[in-house]
C-alpha cells in the first residue's frame, strides 16, 4: 500500500501542495485529473523525491519518509520502490534502446550486463520493440520512444510505476499505443499512478480516479463515481468539458 499523508510543497513563497493525504492500494491504479497548475506532477514527483516536500510523509509499503527527517538512505529505498515514466521520455541519445532500458539494472540494482540484458529484453518485447533493441532513441517515433521508456520502468520491477502525462509529447496519432500497452500493464495489476489529460483512458483504466485543484484534493472515488456520479460542483464543472470526448 501507498500512503501520503498532509504533503505540503512550495515553490518561492507560493503553495503549490496543501496538505494532501492520499492511499494507493497494491495491484490497482490509480489516475490523478485536474486543470493545470492544479499540482498534479508536482505530487507525484514527490513521491519519490524528484521534488523534496517541506512536510509530510510518503510510505510505499516497508519504505518511506519523513519529510522533516529526511536522510540519504529514504532518497535510495524510495527510488529504488518506484520508476518513473516522463513527459519527454528522458531516454540517453547516445546509448541503444536495449542498453537503455538495461542501464538502470546495471549502475543501481547491480545485475551483471547478460542478466540485465536478458531482463531489458524482455520488457522490450512487452512493450513490443524487441526489434528496435540495437537502434537508438533518435530512429524511434515518439511513442515508440515512450515505449522504451515505459520498458525500462518495467524492468526495474518496481513497487510502483509512476507516470507523468505520458502521452502529453506525443502527436495525436501516437497517443492510442502507449495507452495501449500502459492498459495492458494495469490489466496485470501492476500498482501505478497516472497524471494524465486523457479523460476517456482515465475512465477505463482507473481504479480510483483523483481530481485535484488548487493543491488540494477537490474528490475521489471510483471511475464510476467520479465520471457517473461527481458529487462536488468543480469535478461536474471539470468534466463537463470533456462530456464529448470519453465513453462512460
Amino acid at each position: 500500500m501507498i500512503s501520503l499523508k498532509n504533503i505540503h510543497k512550495s515553490f518561492n513563497d507560493k503553495e503549490i501542495l496543501k496538505g494532501i493525504d492520499l492511499t494507493v492500494q497494491d495491484g490497482t491504479t490509480t489516475v490523478i485529473i485536474g486543470p493545470s497548475g492544479s499540482g498534479k506532477s508536482t505530487l507525484l514527483r514527490c513521491i519519490n523525491l524528484l521534488e523534496t516536500p517541506e512536510i509530510g510523509e510518503v510510505t510505499i509499503n516497508q519504505v518511506g519518509y519523513n519529510a522533516k527527517h529526511l536522510k540519504k538512505k529514504d532518497y535510495l529505498d524510495v527510488r529504488q520502490a518506484t520508476a518513473f515514466v516522463f513527459q519527454n521520455y528522458g531516454l540517453f541519445e547516445n546509448k541503444t534502446i536495449l542498453e537503455n532500458v538495461s542501464i538502470g539494472l546495471s549502475v543501481v540494482q547491480k545485475k551483471t550486463k547478460q542478466e540485465a540484458h536478458r531482463i531489458a529484453q524482455e520488457a522490450l518485447e512487452k512493450v513490443g520493440l524487441y526489434d528496435k533493441k540495437d537502434q537508438y532513441p533518435r530512429q524511434l517515433s515518439g511513442g515508440q520512444q515512450q515505449r522504451v521508456a515505459i520498458a525500462r520502468a518495467l524492468a526495474l520491477h518496481p513497487q510502483v510505476i509512476l507516470f507523468d502525462e505520458p502521452t502529453s509529447a506525443l502527436d495525436p496519432e501516437l497517443v492510442g499505443e502507449v495507452l495501449k500497452v500502459i492498459k495492458e500493464i494495469s490489466d496485470e495489476h501492476t500498482t501505478m499512478i497516472i497524471v494524465t489529460h486523457e479523460m476517456e483512458f482515465a475512465n477505463q483504466i482507473g481504479d480510483q480516479i483523483v481530481f485535484m485543484e488548487d493543491g488540494q484534493i477537490v474528490e475521489e472515488g471510483s471511475a464510476k463515481d467520479i465520471f457517473e456520479t461527481p458529487k462536488k460542483e468543480r469535478t461536474k464543472k471539470f468534466l463537463a468539458r470533456y462530456r464529448d470526448n470519453y465513453i462512460i
